[in-house]
């Protein structure tokens, strides 16, 4: 039996979807365990967002740290984050 080309289509695109997904929540949980924790506050600032409608029925996945020195963490300001935070968490998310 063989498939319609819009069926295959529609299935490659669900796939890909989900295995973006999931790569996104493995970033998020990286992001979380490689933020430095002095006081706890740059670590539970970290949100993340999802289906936000981008048009064409696309959606996409937002994470963002809005604490004011999220930025100098992420430059390696840290004793305990001297390679900083987002790089390091994305090969991270990328290798599992």
């Amino acid at each position: 039996m063989t498939s319609k080309p819009s069926q295959v289509t529609r299935q490659l695109k669900q796939e890909a979807s989900t295995e973006f997904a999931s790569v996104m929540d493995a970033f998020y949980k990286e992001l979380k365990k490689n933020t430095p924790i002095r006081t706890g506050r740059a670590r539970s600032g970290w949100r993340k967002f999802r289906d936000t409608q981008i048009g064409n029925g696309q959606t996409q996945t937002v994470i963002a740290n809005q604490v004011p020195y999220i930025g100098p963490l992420d430059e390696g300001s840290s004793k305990q984050a001297p390679k900083g935070i987002v790089a390091p968490s994305w090969d991270a998310a990328n290798k599992k």
